[in-house]
């Protein structure tokens, strides 16, 4: 439990007081940093641990579980870029919020639509359906 606290502490993901865009904005940022860094201790802290994106690239597409992306930034399968993220559009419902956001890598341009969900003072991701594209 002291590890699990501390590792939630270590990314920031305590939003007391803050506004909840802003908040939902954060997790997104540190999302994105997280995975840029390869830290997959950070990023699991930031989704729940049933959380599944859908992604699509061309006419493949794919489920994948927190628990599988979390392995992939750990065997340096995923991350390691240098991302720009865009927020385009945050929304707040209650204890769901939702974001629509563009992140590019050199190869990759993926567009996410993004569900979270308010646990306490911070939001966890529980749900991204994640666009694809490879740059030319």
């Amino acid at each position: 439990m002291y590890i699990f606290l501390m590792s939630l502490m270590s990314v920031g993901t305590s939003w007391a007081g803050r506004g909840d865009k802003a908040a939902v904005t954060e997790t997104l940022e540190l999302w994105t940093q997280a995975t840029d860094a390869r830290d997959a201790d950070a990023v699991a802290a930031l989704f729940r641990p049933d959380a599944v994106q859908a992604i699509t690239m061309g006419d493949k597409a794919m489920s994948l579980p927190t628990d599988v992306y979390v392995q992939m930034i750990r065997d340096g399968k995923v991350g390691g870029d240098d991302t720009e993220l865009d927020v385009h559009a945050v929304s707040v419902h209650g204890a769901l919020a939702t974001a629509l956001t563009t992140r590019t890598t050199k190869a990759l341009t993926m567009h996410t639509a993004v569900v979270l969900e308010r646990d306490g003072d911070r939001w966890l991701v529980v749900s991204a359906t994640v666009k694809a594209e490879s740059k030319p």
